[in-house]
């Protein structure tokens, strides 16, 4: 098999299985899935911060700090950010409070003016991002930075990672999916959503980084793979990287269908004509998947890039709508197939984890959010009002932890009605999660029945678990009380009431 040009890690989020199809059209590319925080669960404290977030699912607890440094003389981007952001901060507060907002009206209206005039009139003239990094970097020339991943000495405050972690992690993001024949380039691409005026916009993030964008995470993982000291410690486990081999962190915007390359800087001159060509690719990738978004999307599919900028749009993007299966294996048994959005594609090869603790991982920490993602989905689109959050236009956020319909009433739970609806039609079919693995039946079994939290879901039958061993075997399904039947495709019943989404099929 010829090398290929570039190898791209992807999340195993359902948005970018059409992104990596269209990729792989364009050029030679292999793309793999793996959970977006790229298995270094740890806290991010970006620079200029006093705060640190976990960048992980719930599931983890993170144990270290890595903060983000400036390459070179911050002071005057430090100084401006904290000045901006202690206006941002009394603006919000202000907003927020009970007498203060008629004040604010007053002396603020002929600056906020014009900006709600910008936002309402040219959306994609606007800031596409709410965070007060964004709003910084307005004011600011940002330096260049890097995550420090080298761990640094302190009392109990574990910050950084010790070379004997960093190889650790490196070595399980390696084995976990299989990569091997490493490309020159291999990217490792999170992803994010810039929304304005949304209060339900890290639902739109990333799961794997609890609820946050997933570049940090990338940046992380590429900056230990490429540390020459974790490289010489992975030849020592019999996992030899390439000295042409770089990686290269990115973050894919799924609202505008725009990749991201972070640290240009430090990628070897050597790699750049090859960087380039990636990212034409890149961006003809994005134009063709939003072409495929925006048949889905109602509104005028000119604009379907520029929905997240917009603060009057209730629909920035599907979101995860219509996710329906967990697909673990090779990416050979999708790739001829679209499957239009609706599975989480996680890399897997039996044949290179003989003592099932890749497998494990996946099914007892991936697999399980993705099912908690489907539930999540499922009870939003069977009752919108109970289960859900209601209608997205009445929507008042209450103390940044939730929002209630109208001026008063408990807070809402679950996913607004625009985010599963369009008017009487679903954008997303109430389906339990199905689980589908190619590896032993018998390994798969022993994980089920010794993960009492897994064994649960699935003989709850909130999973549903259909496996094969290899490409030549049948598939079989798993059964509630245990065992295994094999699997024979359903005749299709006609339905009158079609959704907006396909059924999702597998062969």
């Amino acid at each position: 098999m010829a090398r290929a040009d570039a190898q791209l890690v992807f999340c195993i989020d359902v948005r970018s299985e059409g992104f990596r199809r269209h990729l792989e059209g364009l050029g030679n590319y292999e793309t793999f899935g793996f959970a977006g925080f790229f298995g270094v669960p740890v806290r991010w404290r970006p620079l200029g911060s006093d705060t640190a977030q976990a960048r992980c699912p719930v599931l983890v607890s993170p144990r270290h700090e890595i903060a983000e440094v400036a390459v070179g003389d911050d002071r005057a981007y430090l100084s401006a950010c904290s000045a901006t952001a202690g206006l941002h901060d009394a603006f919000h507060a202000a907003k927020g409070g009970i007498a203060s907002p008629f004040a604010l009206a007053e002396s603020a209206g002929w600056f906020a003016g014009p900006v709600a005039a910008l936002r309402t009139f040219a959306p994609g003239r606007a800031v596409p991002s709410s965070t007060k990094q964004s709003w910084w970097r307005r004011f600011a020339s940002a330096p260049r930075t890097a995550p420090v991943v080298d761990e640094i000495a302190g009392d109990d405050l574990h910050v950084g990672l010790s070379l004997e972690e960093r190889t650790l992690f490196a070595e399980a993001i390696v084995t976990t999916i299989a990569m091997r024949d490493f490309a020159p380039l291999v990217v490792l691409c999170g992803h994010g959503s810039r929304t304005t005026n949304n209060p339900h916009a890290s639902s739109l993030d990333c799961g794997a980084c609890g609820g946050a964008p997933g570049g940090a995470s990338a940046r992380i993982a590429a900056a230990i793979l490429n540390d020459p000291d974790v490289r010489a410690g992975l030849v020592e486990r019999g996992i030899e990287i390439p000295a042409d081999t770089w990686f290269i962190a990115a973050e894919h915007d799924t609202t505008a269908d725009v990749v991201t390359i972070f640290d240009r800087e430090v990628i070897p001159a050597g790699a750049h004509p090859l960087v380039d060509v990636l990212q034409r690719d890149l961006d003809a990738a994005g134009e063709r998947n939003a072409h495929d978004r925006a048949r889905r999307l109602p509104g005028n599919p000119d604009r379907v890039r520029d929905r997240g900028r917009d603060w009057a749009q209730v629909r920035p993007e599907w979101g995860l709508a219509g996710n329906g299966a967990f697909i673990i294996g090779p990416r050979s048994i999708t790739a001829e197939h679209d499957l239009e959005g609706r599975a989480f594609l996680h890399s897997y090869v039996a044949e290179h984890d003989l003592d099932g603790v890749a497998l494990e991982t996946i099914m007892t920490a991936p697999l399980v959010v993705a099912q908690w993602i489907s539930a999540q989905y499922y009870f939003s689109t069977v009752d919108p009002t109970v289960f859900g959050a209601g209608d997205k236009m009445l929507h008042n956020p209450v103390g940044g932890v939730g929002v209630i319909v109208g001026q008063s009433g408990d807070l809402a739970v679950g996913l607004p009605m625009q985010s599963v609806m369009f008017g009487d039609q679903r954008a997303h079919d109430p389906l339990r999660l199905l689980a589908i693995v190619q590896a032993p039946l018998d390994r798969i079994e022993q994980i089920i029945l010794r993960n009492s939290g897994l064994r649960q879901l699935v003989e709850g039958e909130w999973i549903h678990v259909a496996a094969r061993e290899s490409e030549h075997d049948a598939w079989s399904l798993r059964t509630p009380s245990g065992g295994w039947e094999p699997w024979h495709p359903a005749e299709p019943e006609p339905d009158p009431a079609a959704p907006l989404l396909t059924p999702l099929e597998i062969s």
